[in-house]
């Protein structure tokens, strides 16, 4: 009995060798299937990584939107997977492809889907992405929304990131432009979506048929107030000067302070651009610069010193309209009639076709979307091969 048992070992055990192989072959053959599956998705990244970014957008709305998201499970399980199946840079070039899909003409639905993507596979990422990235995906995001002024979009965005990313000084830059924006439009029947975006300067009606979304600015002087309260914690938050959010958020600060009649508190918030610290600003900066200190001088009884301050915005921007509009102003209310004709007369006989096409104060409304080309060459960068 003991051979035959001994006999029917041996044949079990037989019988059992070829199961590893065969569970082996199953195994590359899932794997076969997957890398399959993700072919077009890595032609997407690939191409976003070549710098052909129209192309791999293209390609991404090709792929059908059930097998995207079986792709995206499988990108966010191997982001988690230890060690980790993508390099960093890859699943940067994975979150930078949906940021500029939503950046992209789309309906607001296409884009809200993609920016959910973007925070799925943030989140999948964790720290193995470079610290910062995420948050200035966000940044690459509000700002694009800032430029088309999609105010809707931007709240419902700015909502997202302040969850995410807490005070970060940037962010409440972007939140102090949008409350100035806001405070400028006063459009009748104006309504928001709430949230902690906009929760500071904004009125809800008693009676709310839609709950998130029945918000109304407050008054213009309100909000301005609020915006210099803004300003002041922000400054305390960003990185030291020379930093393009620092000193933007001291030259809107001093705007706003300004808007409420605080002259010389105005022209205090930019003191620490005074003795040629200013000269290192991009020259957007240096203009507004020139403008608000024109304005606080002008706020103060000082014609003649603000007058000084609009001839150097105009030597910056010298077919821009604005810095002659304000100093024919100041020389008007420095007694300099004929000064002031012959500013208005130089500025009406500069051609049309060669009227500066971007003055910075023109575009002050657009928050911070000025930087955005160097953002999305900073993104870029970081995925680039």
């Amino acid at each position: 009995m003991s051979l035959r048992w001994a006999w029917l070992a041996v044949l079990l055990a037989y019988m059992l060798v070829p199961g590893p192989v065969s569970l082996s072959a199953a195994r590359q053959d899932e794997e076969a299937r997957r890398q399959l599956l993700l072919a077009p998705y890595r032609q997407c990244l690939d191409l976003l990584r070549r710098g052909q970014l129209a192309q791999a957008i293209a390609r991404l709305d090709e792929i059908d939107e059930i097998q995207l998201g079986a792709i995206l499970g499988l990108v966010k399980g191997k982001m988690r997977a230890f060690p980790p199946g993508l390099e960093a840079a890859d699943m940067q070039a994975a979150i930078l492809l949906h940021v500029e899909a939503a950046r992209a003409e789309k309906l607001p639905h296409d884009r809200k889907r993609q920016l959910e993507r973007v925070w799925e596979l943030v989140s999948a990422a964790g720290d193995r992405i470079s610290p910062g990235f995420g948050r200035d995906c966000s940044l690459l995001v509000l700002w694009s929304l800032q430029e088309r002024f999609e105010l809707d979009d931007l709240v419902r965005q700015l909502n997202v990131a302040l969850g995410r990313f807490g005070d970060d000084a940037e962010l409440r830059l972007v939140q102090g432009s949008l409350w100035e924006l806001l405070a400028r439009l006063q459009e009748p029947g104006l309504r928001l979506p709430l949230g902690p975006a906009v929760s500071a300067i904004v009125r809800v009606p008693t009676r709310q048929w839609a709950p998130d979304y029945d918000a109304m600015p407050v008054a213009p002087s309100r909000i301005h107030e609020k915006c210099a309260g803004l300003y002041r914690e922000a400054l305390g938050q960003v990185p030291p000067p020379p930093s393009p959010g620092a000193e933007e958020t001291r030259l809107r600060l001093s705007h706003v302070l300004a808007m409420t009649g605080r002259f010389y508190e105005a022209l205090e918030a930019l003191a620490p651009l005074d003795a040629g610290a200013a000269s290192s600003l991009p020259v957007e900066l240096r203009y507004l610069e020139a403008l608000f200190r024109g304005r606080a001088l002008l706020g103060l009884g000082r014609p003649d010193a603000a007058a000084v301050e609009y001839r150097r915005a105009a030597s910056l921007f010298p077919t821009c309209q604005t810095p002659y509009v304000a100093l024919s102003g100041a020389l008007r209310a420095a007694g300099d009639l004929a000064g002031a004709r012959e500013t208005t007369a130089s500025m009406l006989s500069v051609p049309t076709l060669s009227v500066c096409p971007s003055d910075p104060w023109v575009r002050y409304p657009e928050g911070q979307s000025w930087r955005i080309e160097g953002l999305v060459d900073r993104l870029h960068e970081a995925v680039r091969r």
